[in-house]
């Protein structure tokens, strides 16, 4: 929900559905909870109170992504167990990832040029992350499909979309 009410009820739900089943819980992007409250959103600060008093007492497993770790209100510290961050890809990952990628679009029945698989070792140099190289990849696909010519993805289709 967007209103504080309407978040403690879904919340309380998904909690009491949960106690019964030892699920787990993953709450992608949440960023709007774990934001510093501050006195100019007043419905946004009372949402993140709503999130805190439910997460005091939240008893299952809890998994929150959020992009934006410096700008954590500090209610949140003392009540997060463990913290994972990720540092940037190794130029070693960003290949396998390109790699992984070219592959999937090769088995969905797409062309691909040979030289494009080759060039994941020259692609894997970009400081990218994993979303933007997937973005690429799918973006080049587009570019290569564009006008219903069919051609195979090459080396220039991501190098045109960066």
């Amino acid at each position: 929900g967007t209103n504080p009410v309407d978040l403690d009820k879904v919340l309380s739900k998904i909690s009491s559905f949960l106690l019964l089943r030892d699920a787990v819980v993953l709450i992608d992007e949440a960023d709007v909870f774990l934001q510093e409250r501050g006195t100019a959103d007043v419905d946004r600060t009372a949402m993140v109170a709503v999130f805190l008093r439910q997460l005091e007492y939240f008893q299952e497993i809890l998994f929150l992504t959020t992009n934006r770790v410096k700008q954590f209100d500090a209610a949140f510290q003392s009540r997060i167990h463990l913290s994972l961050r990720y540092g940037d890809l190794l130029r070693a990952e960003k290949e396998q990832l390109w790699r992984a990628f070219l592959e999937r679009i090769g088995t969905a029945g797409f062309r691909l040029d040979k030289s494009s698989e080759q060039q994941s070792q020259t692609l894997s140099r970009r400081n990218l992350n994993g979303r933007q190289i997937k973005n690429i990849v799918e973006l080049s696909v587009a570019l290569a499909e564009e006008g219903g010519r069919g051609e195979a993805l090459t080396y220039a289709h991501p190098v045109r979309t960066m």
